[in-house]
């Protein structure tokens, strides 16, 4: 079937990482599934048979046409959803009684929305097994120190914790993307323990900073902190912002609050 580039289809088609995916999802009969983008079927079709129950967001109704004329899909378990992920009510489709488990190859051009979308409704999943690009994988899994970390990084870390799977290579999808994809794992229960007083002041710190991400931290904010709060917060303000933790930051962020 034709892939539609407006829909950023790569589906996934070599066997072994279809099989690596099944595995790392390992899901029980006992399960309530979530899947955003069906594809041709290569993951839905083997976990509708291992779960409780699978809701498939799927934006191209090819796709849900092609799964329904197989005979393939058990409509006891399996319910389909026409829509686009970004755009669907999470909360009106998901019963908030549940934990569900959600399972995606998610479209490049707009991963990192699709995931703050999921955070923001992270009371409805347990766990989230998505594939993402690399390059963007690797700024979700960013420590500090390190020059992916960053933004995204923080944001991300500060509400859940990823874990990374297994890489796949291009020709593992129909048609290749010309990238390589990361295959992550996100445990939306994750508690950090870290306390924010503002979130708002937070982001806003935050933001400001990685603008200037080249910069000393002590430079950066030098109209807010001088050398005397920094011994307050204990950190080194020769630092650049990719060195600071995400608690740097809250305490950073919380000490400003309280000015």
């Amino acid at each position: 079937m034709h892939k539609k580039k407006r829909f950023g289809q790569n589906f996934l088609v070599d066997r072994h990482y279809i099989n690596l995916i099944l595995d790392a999802v390992t899901p029980e009969h006992s399960d309530d599934l979530v899947e955003i983008g069906c594809g041709d079927g290569a993951i839905t079709i083997p976990l509708q048979s291992q779960c409780k129950s699978l809701k498939v967001i799927e934006i191209d109704k090819r796709m849900v046409d092609f799964l329904l004329q197989k005979k393939m899909i058990d409509h006891s378990k399996v319910e389909f959803f026409n829509s686009d992920v970004l755009q669907i009510d999470l909360t009106n489709i998901l019963d908030p009684k549940c934990k569900y488990k959600i399972i995606g190859n998610l479209p490049y051009n707009i991963a990192t929305e699709i995931i703050f979308r999921l955070i923001e409704c992270k009371h409805l999943f347990s766990l989230g097994y998505i594939m993402v690009q690399k390059e963007v994988a690797e700024r979700l899994c960013a420590q500090p120190g390190s020059k992916k970390f960053g933004k995204l990084s923080i944001f991300t870390q500060l509400e859940v914790s990823i874990d990374h799977l297994f890489d796949l290579p291009p020709n593992a999808f129909d048609p290749p993307p010309k990238v390589n994809s990361t295959f992550l794992k996100i445990n939306f229960d994750h508690k950090n323990n870290i306390h924010i007083i503002d979130r708002t002041v937070f982001i806003h710190l935050v933001q400001r900073c990685f603008s200037m991400r080249r910069k000393k931290i002590s430079t950066i904010l030098k109209d807010r902190l001088n050398q005397k709060d920094w011994e307050s917060l204990n950190i080194d303000s020769n630092l650049r912002p990719e060195d600071l933790s995400i608690r740097d930051y809250a305490n950073m962020s919380n000490y400003l609050k309280n000015e």
